[in-house]
């Protein structure tokens, strides 16, 4: 295998390698940095994690709702 072949690969799985590094850094776990690789190119061949069109504004906004209900559970209890 030589250098130009890898280049494309690079180029079409380009934001799931960013993915994979990003999750080894907050993981610093061998085996989960292993299952995460495979879930992420695994969900990439079968179409379903398509980042083209990635709206990222949804989910922090999914994220900032659901940890905002987090706290209120937290003072209704107390």
């Amino acid at each position: 295998m030589n250098f130009e072949s890898i280049i494309p690969i690079i180029q079409s799985y380009g934001i799931q390698i960013v993915i994979i590094v990003l999750v080894a850094v907050l993981i610093k776990n061998i085996k989960a940095i292993i299952l995460a690789t495979a879930v992420v190119f695994i969900l990439s061949y079968f179409g379903f994690l398509d980042i083209s069109n990635f709206d990222f504004s949804g989910i922090i906004e999914k994220i900032t709702s659901l940890i905002g209900g987090i706290e209120w559970q937290k003072l209704l209890v107390r």
